[in-house]
């Protein structure tokens, strides 16, 4: 928030209550009684009357003296034990739906937080994830033109679509609009400058509302929003959610969404993939991890269900040196190492998933599911049993 703001608001209280009295004064002088008892009683009225309106006159000098909201309470939320930590910050923003705060780590790479979580930063494992949601889609569709991408964070994913050379149109969606103000002034190295290309708007919106009122369709809608324990997440993660995602996508149409595997449980997981498996059945799921025990996913899947065309992945990745040079940054280097990070598909699941539960509408499981696994980091557990499941290698939509 910036400064002025506090002392404005305060103002314009302590103006009201002057306003008010004096409407006060003027109701007295024209209702009161001189001399009668009634008229002495509301003259006493005057002495906290006057009191009020002194207080309201003192309250921005008073306010000086109220500590400023530590920024690391705004970086780290619930983690009290590092509010106080020396830590450089590098962009602080009190916005309308979230806080955002932008920092560097001991290691030397950029985090960048929303809400109290870190939801991106500049490390080997978060640029990998972020860079596939964005070029995973947009290679396994044949002329992506339009896309759409779904939570913005610190623009690296709608970056990595910049290198793509049919894409003329991306549109990012994110509720708070400090998020895309951060992504720019701080991460344009990581994402290429994508919040300043001329083929960017960014939609400041509810996703839900932005498709729910766009006619609009897109080649690629790429999905990345804040975890789901955060207050109202899991309302991006809902089956009716991924049908108005199918619904706004043209023909051959791809959709990428980010699964998580850290800060929850297996149950959690299976609540998301059994939820975006009911809208694309045949989708395929993609490891991010750097070490390749887990920690994100991608989950891909075409509009019409159709198998991934492997053959125009490959044809993507050889025909476009920028691209090969993009995913070589996270240690992509080979169109035979990104095939391996292929982890299942979704027919591979289906027993897997036979107990899960739906994350719904009317319902949101999956935000009370994921909010009981706070700080639980047993991501390696559920991705064996994830990997468990695959029957073939490649995963049978890939097998072409």
């Amino acid at each position: 928030m910036t400064p002025w703001k506090p002392w404005a608001l305060t103002l314009l209280a302590a103006g009201s209550a002057v306003l008010m009295l004096c409407y006060l004064f003027v109701a007295n002088q024209l209702v009161g009684e001189a001399g009668s008892e009634a008229g002495e009683r509301r003259r006493w009225l005057w002495a906290p009357a006057g009191a009020l309106v002194l207080a309201g006159a003192a309250s921005p000098f008073a306010a000086r003296l109220i500590p400023a909201v530590p920024p690391g309470m705004f970086a780290y939320g619930r983690m009290v034990d590092r509010w106080d930590k020396s830590i450089d910050y590098l962009f602080v923003a009190e916005g309308v739906d979230a806080d955002v705060v932008v920092t560097n780590s001991v290691e030397g790479n950029q985090l960048f937080h929303v809400s109290g979580k870190c939801v991106a930063s500049s490390s080997p494992i978060d640029m990998r994830i972020e860079r596939m949601l964005g070029h995973l889609p947009a290679m396994a569709h044949a002329e992506p033109k339009t896309v759409l991408v779904v939570g913005c964070g610190a623009g690296v994913t709608a970056g990595s679509l910049l290198k793509h050379p049919t894409v003329e149109r991306i549109v990012i969606c994110d509720i708070e609009e400090c998020v895309p103000r951060a992504a720019g002034a701080m991460f344009a190295e990581q994402n290429y400058g994508v919040i300043d290309d001329p083929r960017t708007e960014v939609v400041v919106d509810d996703a839900r509302h932005f498709l729910a009122s766009t006619t609009e369709k897109f080649d690629v809608i790429t999905t990345d929003p804040i975890h789901p324990w955060v207050r109202g997440a899991a309302s991006l993660y809902t089956y009716e959610f991924f049908e108005m995602c199918k619904a706004h996508l043209n023909p051959g149409g791809i959709v990428a969404q980010w699964v998580p595997l850290y800060e929850t449980s297996e149950r959690a997981v299976k609540c998301e993939l059994a939820t975006l498996l009911k809208s694309f059945p045949d989708a395929t799921l993609w490891d991010s991890d750097t070490t390749g025990s887990g920690y994100d996913l991608t989950v891909l899947a075409t509009a019409d269900g159709s198998p991934l065309d492997r053959q125009q992945m490959k044809r993507a990745y050889n025909s476009n040196p920028a691209l090969r040079a993009s995913l070589a940054e996270v240690d992509l280097v080979t169109m035979k190492e990104l095939l391996k990070t292929c982890v299942a598909a979704g027919p591979e699941l289906t027993e897997y998933l036979r107990d899960a539960e739906l994350n719904l509408d009317c319902n949101l499981r999956w935000q009370y599911l994921a909010g009981l696994s706070l700080d639980r980091y047993v991501q390696k557990d559920i991705f064996r049993a994830l990997a468990k499941q695959r029957q073939r290698k490649p995963p049978a939509p890939l097998a072409n």
